[in-house]
């Protein structure tokens, strides 16, 4: 009698788990699964929107840092590097990482017009639209058209920002570098909550270093294209630390993180902050230079 007693308890045990999986796993999972068509078609809305915006105002608008640098910069990276070359050609702003311009001045280069200039340089502005998305769906997921229309009406709202529409018609790389931070912040925020929300089990390690690696990375590219992203960055390194369930799942982020970050930025900042540092005195020149200017002969 025991031994089946014993077998009965564990079917019974067995079956339990199962009807609790059943009523558990498509709750708790929903959040790991969105549905990125939906991300697509307000995505689209977005864009047609801002590209018609675009074509109405007929072009854009040249502002003193477009004539003082921009264009300047887009040749340094196009064209190299002539810090050796010039003496301040676009003042303090000569050192500044050049690669986000160099769309601007190919543009320029290859004959297109303002209208065809302004919608390529919204891309990146218009491609937020999915993180923005995604963040919605981090708090409202569910499916149904009442839920789609609440994620409708918060994407749309952050995009609402008079701010925002005044970028798209400028030479600037705010929203260029703007672009890695807030997909930084929307893929922190969504796996906070799948982590916190799904079962440990269905939990991949691998994965979770991954996303978190990921994650560093976006915000030293976002670092590294404007330095007062420095602000946002640390934001995102509050909501990465407070955001975690547990010392462990903080030493894994924190690891992940740094990881991301480390490999980004010695793959794609080095090479440039290196030369910077040796013809400037400083790789974020004009901060720090009296401290850094000491160490450029011993630079590896």
């Amino acid at each position: 009698m025991r031994p089946r007693l014993a077998l009965f308890c564990a079917a019974g045990s067995a079956s339990c788990a199962r009807d609790d999986m059943t009523e558990i796993d498509p709750k708790e999972r929903a959040i790991a699964l969105p549905p990125w068509w939906e991300a697509v078609c307000f995505l689209l809305q977005i864009g047609i929107v801002a590209g018609w915006w675009l074509v109405s105002l007929e072009g854009l608008s040249l502002g003193w840092d477009t004539l003082n640098h921009h264009v300047y910069l887009g040749w340094m990276a196009v064209e190299g590097n002539r810090l050796s070359t010039d003496v301040f050609a676009a003042g303090s702003m000569s050192c500044q990482f050049p690669y986000a311009y160099a769309p601007l001045y190919w543009l320029q280069r290859e004959g297109a017009t303002g209208v065809q200039a302004a919608l390529l340089l919204a891309l990146p502005a218009v491609s937020a639209a999915p993180a923005v998305w995604l963040m919605s769906w981090t708090f409202v997921p569910r499916m149904g058209w009442q839920n789609s229309l609440a994620r409708g009406v918060f994407t749309w709202l952050g995009f609402l920002s008079p701010l925002w529409w005044s970028l798209l018609d400028s030479t600037s790389n705010d929203s260029l570098s703007a672009l890695p931070i807030i997909w930084a912040f929307a893929l922190a925020v969504w796996r906070s909550a799948c982590e916190l929300d799904t079962p440990p089990a269905l939990l991949k390690d691998r994965s979770q270093w991954l996303w978190w690696m990921l994650i560093g990375a976006m915000a030293a590219v976002a670092l590294m294209l404007k330095i007062s992203q420095v602000f946002a960055v640390l934001g995102l390194a509050v909501l990465v630390i407070a955001s975690s369930n547990g010392i462990r799942a903080v030493i894994r982020r924190v690891a992940g993180v740094t990881a991301g970050a480390a490999f980004v930025s010695l793959f794609l900042w080095w090479p440039w902050a290196r030369t910077v540092w040796a013809q400037c005195g400083s790789p974020v020149y004009p901060m720090l230079t009296d401290v850094l200017r000491p160490w450029a002969g011993v630079l590896p």
